[in-house]
């Protein structure tokens, strides 16, 4: 009986396994990670919340040229995100579970290259004589 649950321990999907899930994510608990939690990871990452930040800011401000080239640095990062489901070692991590998904932060990175192109295309409101 122990041998049974020996050997069964062994080839159940833990991190002590999880060769590659020890690389990507090293405090991962071995519970599968879903699309959502995907995205979180995606999108806490200090350069992604520096670009977030640049963008609200830009999108304030009202500058067109910068959020023109946001707009493509948004476009740039979608590409980065379609590559990497093709990796070796993500497919391991996301047959392993220690790796979601990258369907919604394509979609919301999509989302917000539109918004961000759509601020940087929209036409300068002229003041009425009235406006000071």
């Amino acid at each position: 009986m122990r041998l049974v649950v020996f050997l069964g321990l062994l080839v159940s999907p833990t991190t002590l396994i999880a060769e590659v899930c020890n690389i990507e994510r090293p405090h991962w608990n071995g519970s599968p990670v879903t699309v959502v939690q995907e995205a979180i990871i995606l999108f806490t990452q200090p350069t992604q919340i520096i670009l977030l930040a640049a963008t609200l800011f830009l999108i304030y401000r009202k500058a067109r040229i910068g959020c023109g080239l946001l707009a493509l640095v948004w476009a740039a990062f979608i590409p980065s995100l379609l590559t990497r489901d093709l990796d070796d070692a993500t497919w391991e991590g996301f047959q392993e579970g220690c790796i979601g998904g990258t369907d919604l932060s394509i979609g919301l990175s999509a989302a917000i290259c539109i918004v961000t192109l759509y601020a940087a295309l929209r036409p300068r409101r002229k003041p009425k004589q009235g406006d000071i």
